[in-house]
């Protein structure tokens, strides 16, 4: 298995309590962007959320499968980690969303 590290990714869900799925946009040197996809398993008590950046690292393991005639890659990082250093709350990277209308308003039955 290999070591490998993301630069900047982002929680886009939350796997049980031992993972999270994280996204991360990379440009090719002809200048196309391309997101991956992939989970990593960090164990229980991670305390990340959605929406949160952070360098994550692990051991690469990838796994095929089937599905409507075609093949899928489930792209994973086993024994992961993240650099505290880097990790930004989605607090601090998303603006503060408002309620939609008409949510906390109570509802006569």
């Amino acid at each position: 298995m290999a070591q490998v590290q993301t630069s900047a990714a982002t929680v886009v869900r939350l796997v049980g309590l031992k993972g999270v799925a994280v996204e991360e946009v990379s440009t090719s040197r002809t200048g196309v962007e391309y997101t991956q996809r992939l989970t990593v398993w960090l164990g229980e008590g991670h305390g990340l959320n959605v929406g949160d950046k952070a360098k994550f690292s692990g051991l690469l393991s990838v796994k095929t499968r089937e599905y409507n005639d075609k093949t899928y890659a489930d792209v994973a990082l086993s024994n992961g980690r993240y650099d505290p250093e880097s990790l930004m709350y989605a607090s601090d990277v998303l603006p503060p969303k408002s309620a939609p209308e008409g949510w906390g308003v109570e509802d006569d039955f």
